[in-house]
């Protein structure tokens, strides 16, 4: 088709193939007026069918990536959830690529980014993580409670105590001694 100039059909062909890879090459190359057009095709067909895998769903926010369209992007990584990806750290690894993406080149997204990302690692237990990311958007109360909820009791303690998030201190130390209450640790009460 290419060596025919016409590379509309070699398109359509690989996109009917689900082989995004050499669709988007083929736009690239031969059609660069139709790579935005290409990628959200090819995003339609992945969230359309409602099976797309794991690995279309990561290509496409690659192809997104690549073409320069972050938000596109990052909405890509976010689609995955835990019906397409049952290990936790592989979530993880994911989701944080949404996070990267958004805190270097969509700044004005980054806050509602990491408090997505944050909810979504609460969900998969990983609190830490998530009140890291809390943490970053400076959603204190959030991330406390998640720091609390891993038993992380020196960076909850250690939060509370910036200017800040002082507000939070004794919130902090009330819920440390019930932990402590309900541990039976009476030595450290």
């Amino acid at each position: 088709f290419i060596d025919a100039h016409k590379p509309d059909l070699a398109l359509r062909m690989f996109i009917e193939a689900r082989n995004f890879p050499d669709a988007l090459r083929v736009a690239k190359k031969h059609l660069p007026h139709k790579v935005r057009e290409v990628n959200a095709e090819i995003q339609r067909m992945i969230s359309s069918e409602g099976r797309g895998g794991t690995e279309d769903y990561v290509k496409t926010a690659r192809m997104w990536e690549e073409s320069r369209d972050y938000t596109l992007a990052i909405e890509a990584y976010l689609n995955v959830t835990k019906d397409h990806i049952s290990d936790p750290d592989a979530l993880h690894e994911v989701w944080m690529k949404a996070v990267r993406l958004a805190r270097h080149h969509e700044k004005r997204q980054y806050p509602r980014v990491c408090e997505d990302v944050a909810r979504r690692l609460m969900g998969i237990n990983k609190f830490k993580d998530a009140a890291d990311m809390f943490k970053a958007v400076e959603s204190y109360k959030e991330a406390i409670d998640c720091y609390i909820r891993a038993n992380d009791w020196e960076n909850a303690r250690a939060l509370g105590r910036l200017p800040a998030a002082s507000q939070y201190a004794q919130y902090v130390e009330k819920s440390y001694q019930s932990h402590l209450a309900d541990e039976g640790d009476a030595d450290n009460l």
